[in-house]
Formats: structure tokens, sequence, C-alpha cells
């Protein structure tokens, strides 16, 4: 797996602080997540993303960090998260799955790390991943084999599609099955 370069790193503190300029103390935490913040970047495949959180989301916040989002999105730079703090308590038992990820995988680029402390409630985790495994997830080595094909490790062969398929909603019913057995 691959890392953040010296490049995306020098971006990223350009970024936080055009960031930090356009909102000043308005900042509570400025941090990169997901693939950028771990060892599972692969550039130009991944985007960069990153939360921003302030005490109100206020159309005076968003119109300042417009100018400065439209410049990076050309760059593999998603549109950040924009949350307030108290988003982080409020919605720990609707976005529980989103949350956590953060939690687990985030650098604090500016301010104070308040994705540490989230808290994600255990039953509304297991509910969000069962609603996930009914919907999208697939089996750990079918995904394993799609992100090789995404490294250009491997290459997927077209004929195998059907047989993929039916192992995929195979594994999807043994996730959602042992989701279905767990205590809360």
């Amino acid at each position: 797996m691959a890392q953040p370069d010296e490049r995306l790193e020098r971006q990223l503190e350009t970024y936080s602080q055009e960031v930090q300029a356009a909102l000043g103390a308005q900042i509570v935490c400025l941090a990169v997540y997901g693939s950028a913040a771990g060892d599972d970047y692969f550039d130009p495949h991944s985007d960069v993303n990153l939360a921003i959180v302030v005490q109100d989301v206020t159309s005076e916040v968003l119109e300042a960090l417009a100018p400065v989002v439209m410049r990076w999105e050309r760059r593999h730079f998603a549109i950040p998260l924009v949350i307030e703090r108290a988003f982080l308590d409020r919605a720990r038992d609707v976005f529980p799955m989103e949350l956590d990820d953060i939690r687990r995988q985030h650098r604090l680029l500016a301010g104070t790390d308040v994705l540490d402390d989230v808290v994600v409630e255990r039953d509304a985790l297991r509910r969000q991943c069962e609603k996930e495994a009914r919907g999208e997830l697939g089996p750990l080595p079918l995904m394993s084999r799609l992100l090789d094909h995404r490294e250009g490790v491997t290459r997927l062969v077209p004929r195998a599609e059907r047989l993929e398929f039916r192992q995929y909603l195979g594994e999807v019913e043994r996730i959602v099955h042992a989701l279905d057995t767990l205590d809360a």
C-alpha cells in the first residue's frame, strides 16, 4: 500500500493555511481523513477528504470557504465535510459508520482534535453495518481483487463477472446473517 508523498503533504499544508486564512478563529478542527490520512492512498485515484469542524455552519462560513474549495477541487481534493461541533454528538446514531471511519483514520491539520473524542453507539453501528451489508457490501476476497485492479496490480477478466456476482451475493448474505446474530 502507498502513503501520501511529499507533494501531497505540501498541498495539505497549503490547503490548511488557506482554510485557516479564510475562516480564522471559526475553525475548531481541520483534519484530513480516509486514504490520504493512512497507508492506502493511491494518486491519482484517491480523493483527498477533509473535515472542517466549526462552531456554527453559517452562510458566511460557506461563502468564505467557496473560493478555496473551488481551487482545490481540480487537484482531487474532495468537497470538504463542513460540520458543526455539536453535530459530532448529535449525529453519531444516524451516521455511526461514517463518523467511526473518520475517527479511526484521520490526521489533524489545524485546531483541536475533536474527532478523536467521537463515541459511536455500538447498536447504531451494528444497524448501519447491516443496512450497508444488505445493500452493497461485498466479500473480502472480491474487495481485495477489486482493490488490486484499482491499483493496477491485477486485471479483472470480463468473462468472470457472472461468477463474481454470484459469489458477491452469497457473501453479502453471509455477512448480513452474521450481523443479524450480533448482540446489540
